[in-house]
C-alpha cells in the first residue's frame, strides 16, 4: 500500500501478447495459456462490439500476424506508447502513424519484433510520472477507477500490476515512480 492505494505487482517472466479471436476477459484468455498472470493492454475499436479489432496496429506472436491500424484513426494515436517486444527485449517508443503502421516500419525500430501494440498512455516516461497535460485529449484519463498496467521496473524486469481500488492515472504514475 502506497499513500493509501493498494497495488498488486507481479514481476519477472517474459512478456508476450495474445491477440484473441474475440473479446474475452483476462482470466478467460489466461486459461488457454501457461501464463500465471496477465493484464489487458490495448483498446478495442468500439465501432465493432463483437470483433477483436484494436485501435492502432497490432502484432502478436500468438497469431503470427501484423494487422495495420485504421489510417484515419492512427494520427489520433501519435505520441502514445508503441510497445514493442522481441524474445529478449522490450521497447516503449512514441507511436508515429506515418512510420509505424506497417511491419517494415515497426522493424525499423526493432528488427526482431514479435509483438506490438499501441497503449493508451504513458503513466511514467523516462523515469518521470506524467502530469495531466501529458494525457492530451485522452477521454476520462484521470477518473478514479481500478487500473491495470505493465512496464519495466528499475531493475529491468517486466512487471504487471493492478490497483485494488480506484486511482487516477496521474496519481498512479506518481505512485509507480
Amino acid at each position: 500500500t502506497i499513500d493509501g492505494v493498494k497495488l498488486i505487482f507481479i514481476r519477472g517472466g517474459r512478456p508476450t501478447t495474445i491477440h484473441a479471436d474475440s473479446r474475452y476477459q483476462v482470466p478467460e484468455i489466461l486459461a488457454k495459456t501457461n501464463a500465471i498472470a496477465g493484464v489487458d493492454g490495448a483498446f478495442f475499436n468500439l465501432e465493432y462490439l463483437d470483433s477483436n479489432t484494436l485501435v492502432g496496429p497490432v502484432a502478436s506472436q500468438f497469431t503470427h500476424q501484423f494487422i495495420p491500424g485504421n489510417p484515419k484513426e492512427n494520427p489520433l494515436l501519435n505520441g502514445r506508447p508503441l510497445v514493442l517486444l522481441s524474445t529478449n527485449a522490450v521497447k516503449f517508443i512514441p507511436f508515429n502513424a506515418d512510420r509505424h503502421n506497417s511491419l517494415d516500419g515497426v522493424r525499423q525500430e526493432m528488427p526482431d519484433v514479435t509483438d506490438a501494440f499501441v497503449a493508451a498512455a504513458w503513466l511514467v516516461r523516462d523515469g518521470q510520472p506524467q502530469p495531466p497535460e501529458a494525457f492530451g485529449k485522452l477521454f476520462d484519463f484521470n477518473a478514479e477507477r481500478d487500473r491495470a498496467f505493465w512496464g519495466i521496473n528499475r531493475a529491468g524486469q517486466p512487471m504487471i500490476g493492478v490497483s485494488d481500488g480506484p486511482v487516477g492515472s496521474v496519481q498512479l504514475g506518481e505512485l509507480l515512480d
